[in-house]
């Protein structure tokens, strides 16, 4: 267990939102809580609420990378290959994360980092779909695309995966 009493306040946040991390990775979404963390960084439930108000706070922060790098992807101009190059390199630099992302939490995810999430999904489906696509298809190759990314994420362990990878996972999503 990692100790934070003797770290700053920016590494104890960082250290308790890894540790939130650590538990929806090998306990699920659902037993996250404030609790959880301060058990597995070995401080009190009161040391994490002096970081972090709620839950919820505290998920933005282990997440905040992640959405940082998708708005960024979701709010740059740029053609529809280099979004999706971005994602992949953004999906693999944060694996950790995207390797969580089952149908429901991906949800949550999307809920916690972009705000509304249908709005958030809305906006995935318009920055990574293809001009034209019909908005079901455009959901459904999403939804598959980002499933496989996660899949990816998780299964990549060397560099030279990432060659195969790109091309794979573009045509999931190109037409």
């Amino acid at each position: 267990m990692a100790q934070i009493r003797t770290r700053t306040g920016l590494a104890a946040r960082d250290a308790l939102a890894r540790a939130a991390l650590e538990v929806i990775r090998e306990e699920g979404f659902d037993a996250l809580s404030l609790l959880r963390v301060a058990q597995r960084v070995g401080v009190s439930k009161s040391a994490v609420y002096h970081h972090f108000r709620t839950k919820d706070e505290l998920v933005h922060r282990a997440l905040a990378p992640v959405a940082d790098g998708l708005r960024d992807i979701i709010g740059t101009p740029a053609p529809l290959e280099e979004r999706i190059d971005r994602l992949i390199d953004l999906a693999l630099a944060h694996k950790e994360v995207i390797a969580l992302c089952s149908p429901a939490a991906a949800a949550r995810i999307g809920e916690q980092t972009l705000g509304d999430s249908n709005a958030g999904g809305v906006e995935i489906v318009q920055a990574l779909a293809p001009p034209g696509t019909g908005a079901v298809q455009a959901r459904i190759r999403v939804e598959v695309f980002l499933a496989a990314l996660a899949a990816a994420a998780n299964a990549c362990e060397h560099s030279s995966d990432i060659d195969e990878l790109r091309p794979a996972l573009r045509s999931l999503i190109l037409p």
